[in-house]
C-alpha cells in the first residue's frame, strides 16, 4: 500500500503518528472525498475483496466502491499508517438471511487504547470511529447507539435518518474465505439489493450528496434538495462533475435506472392509492 498516494487522494498532506486523533481526521477525510458507488456491480464487472485490487481502483484509477472496496482500502492504509486493525462482518437484517454470505457487511476494528469500530463503507453510517462499548455515541447532531445482544453478538444502531437502521456484527475477525463468497453473492444473486438500482454517494460537511438512480439529492441539514436527471448524457456528467468519477461505460445502465424509477414511481403511487381508498371508506365515502 502506498500511503502517501492514498493519503494525498483523500486531502491530507503528510502522514501523522497512528493516534486516534489521526483515525479519526483518516475516517472522516475518506468519507468526504471517495465515494461509495456499485456501478461496477451493475455493469457486471469482476469485483475483488483485496485491498491492493482496491488501491488500484480507488487511489489510482479516482473511482469508488462499495463496501468491500472501501474497507479493505481504508484498512490496508490504517495499516500502512503503522495501526493494528482487524476485518469483522456484520450482517444486516440477519433475521432474514439462511446462508453465511447473505447479507454480509465488512467493518474494522482498530485497536489503541482501547478497541475502536471503523465504517467507510456503510454509505450513511459513521462519520468517523467510535469506541467498541455499550451505549450512546454522538458525532455532532447524529447519535448512534452500540448494544450488546448476548455472549456473541453487538448491534450498532444508525442515526435515526439512516435508511439502514442497524446492522449486527461479532467481534471474530473474518476470513477472506467469507468476504470472497459475500462479495459474489451481493454481485451475483438476484436477492442482492445492489442490483436494484445505481447509487452513489459522497459525505459533505453537515450532510451527503446522493445520486440514487435519476435522483440526484443533497442533504445538508434540515434541508433536501432533488433533481431528477434527463438522460444517459448528464448522468455520466453528474458522475464526473459531482464525485469525481469518469465512467462514460455507465451511459449503458440508463435504460435500467429509467425503468427502476418507474418502478419505484408506480409502488409509490400504489400505496398513496391504496391508503386514500382505505381512508374513505373508514369515513364512509
Amino acid at each position: 500500500m502506498d500511503l502517501d498516494a492514498y493519503l494525498q487522494r483523500i486531502g491530507i498532506p503528510r502522514r501523522c503518528a497512528p493516534d486516534l486523533a489521526f483515525l479519526r481526521r483518516m475516517h472522516r477525510a475518506h468519507l468526504r472525498t471517495i465515494p461509495y458507488e456499485n456501478l461496477d456491480v451493475l455493469l457486471g464487472r469482476e469485483l475483488s475483496v483485496d485491498g491492493d485490487r482496491a488501491f488500484d481502483k480507488l487511489v489510482r484509477g479516482n473511482r469508488g466502491g462499495w463496501c468491500f472496496e472501501m474497507n479493505a482500502l481504508f484498512a490496508g492504509a490504517l495499516e500502512a499508517a503503522g495501526y493494528r486493525v482487524r476485518t469483522l462482518a456484520a450482517v444486516i437484517k440477519r433475521d432474514r438471511w439462511n446462508r453465511s454470505e447473505e447479507g454480509v457487511h465488512p467493518l474494522l476494528r482498530i485497536d489503541l487504547d482501547q478497541p475502536y469500530l471503523a465504517d467507510v463503507g456503510f454509505g450513511d453510517g459513521l462519520r468517523e470511529p467510535i469506541p467498541l462499548r455499550s451505549g450512546l455515541h454522538r458525532q455532532g447532531k447524529l447519535n448512534f447507539w452500540l448494544e450488546p445482544l448476548d455472549s456473541e453478538w453487538w448491534r450498532l444502531h444508525n442515526h435515526a435518518n439512516a435508511s439502514i437502521p442497524y446492522y449486527d456484527f461479532t467481534l471474530e475477525p473474518v476470513d477472506r474465505a467469507r468476504l470472497i463468497a459475500a462479495s459474489e453473492w451481493m454481485r451475483t444473486s438476484s436477492a442482492s439489493p445492489h442490483l436494484r438500482n445505481a447509487v452513489c454517494q459522497r459525505h459533505l460537511d453537515g450532510g451527503i450528496v446522493l445520486l440514487l438512480g435519476r435522483g440526484l439529492c443533497r442533504l445538508q441539514g434540515q434541508r433536501t434538495t432533488v433533481r431528477l436527471l434527463d438522460g444517459a448524457e448528464a448522468y455520466v456528467a453528474s458522475l464526473r462533475r459531482v464525485f469525481g468519477i469518469v465512467c462514460p461505460e455507465a451511459a449503458a445502465l440508463w435504460p435500467r435506472i429509467c425503468a427502476q424509477h418507474e418502478k419505484v414511481v408506480a409502488e409509490a403511487t400504489s400505496r398513496a392509492t391504496g391508503n386514500t381508498g382505505r381512508a374513505r371508506l373508514k369515513d364512509g365515502g
